[in-house]
Formats: structure tokens, sequence, C-alpha cells
């Protein structure tokens, strides 16, 4: 049954397109995924991140988004999907492994997705960084141009269900400030999931 926000939510929902962006090789920024609707369904192989699992034959499995919210939602409140590259903070862990370390308990998910086109050395960096949540490798780009995603840092916040409901082109690190505000208030209980967006 969804739950429905008792409180204004906090995530700023912002959208900055440039015009012109679109290409024939390069994502459709219109394709953006808005607030509101399902976040399209994806399955990616995770970069090498040095776990036992990765080390049992056919260790490396594709991550579905599916698995984490959707169809099977297990226990997940919120997935943060940031799509990140070799320019970003994602190694210094913070403020991702912070956020998943604190929440992950309560219902936070993150799924990082690289969109490195030659992945071997931020692949390196990343097993080496061990990192609690996968990183995904899209060096193809097929799943940022689904999402209309055409440079790193990009950030999608969904429900249980897979709606999206928050969508910056800031990185983590510039929203830590409104994202931990959204996941005390709605992993704590203070704030139920919002099923639909915010008015």
């Amino acid at each position: 049954m969804s739950r429905i926000a008792r409180t204004s939510f906090g995530f700023a929902c912002v959208l900055l397109l440039a015009a012109g962006m679109a290409q024939a090789e390069s994502p459709d920024p219109s394709k953006v995924p808005g607030v509101g609707t399902v976040a399209p369904a994806f399955g990616l192989y995770p970069l090498p991140q040095g776990t036992k699992a990765e080390k049992k034959p056919g260790g490396r499995e594709a991550v579905q988004l599916d698995e984490y919210c959707g169809l099977r939602p297990n226990e997940t409140e919120l997935v943060l999907l940031a799509f990140v590259d070799a320019s970003g903070t994602i190694l210094d862990g913070d403020p991702l492994t912070t956020w998943y370390r604190k929440y992950h308990r309560d219902g936070l998910e993150i799924l990082a997705i690289s969109l490195e086109r030659n992945p071997a050395e931020f692949a390196a960096r990343v097993k080496r960084a061990r990192l609690p949540f996968p990183v995904l490798d899209d060096r193809q780009g097929v799943v940022a141009q689904r999402y209309g995603v055409d440079k790193a840092p990009f950030v999608f916040l969904l429900n249980s269900q897979c709606r999206v409901l928050g969508v910056d082109n800031k990185g983590p690190a510039d929203l830590k400030e409104a994202l931990t505000g959204t996941f005390e208030r709605v992993l704590s209980g203070i704030e139920d999931t919002p099923s639909t967006p915010p008015e």
C-alpha cells in the first residue's frame, strides 16, 4: 500500500537542461525521467570491487534496478542513483559511503553508475576503495541514454516503487544537506516515503 507524504519533501526537484544538448550520439535531455514517473529499468555489470562473491565462478552478475525497487523492492524505502565518473569524489567515500553506512539498515540503497568510457584505471581505483555499494559499468552509455544523462554528476532519488522523487545535475556532495535531511525524515519515520511527488 502506498503511503502519502505528510510534510513537504526536502529534496529539490531540479532539472537544468541546456538548449541544443541533444545530438545523435549523445543522450537526449528530454528523456530525463520526470518527478513522479517510473525510472527506466536496467541491468549493468558492476566494476570489480574485490568481494569474495566476485571470486566465485559466475560471481559478477548483472545488477538489476528491480532488485532494489519496483518488482522486488525487499526492505528498500529509497534508492539513490548517482551517475559518476573519475573526476568526482565517489572514491573519497563521502558522502555516499557515509550515507550508506548510516541509512542502509533503514532502507536506503545506493547504486553508482560509472560513465567512464575507458574504465580500466577507474575500475582499479574502485577496487582499492572497497566501497560498500556497487559501482556499475555503463561505458557504452546505454543507461545514461535511457535517463537522458550526458555527463556526471547526475543523481536520481527513487522510492520503493522506482518512481522518481527528485532529480538533479549536481553531485552528491553538493546535495549533501538536502539529501541528508530527506533521509533523516523519511527513513526515521518522521515523514512517509512519498509515493507521488510533493505538490
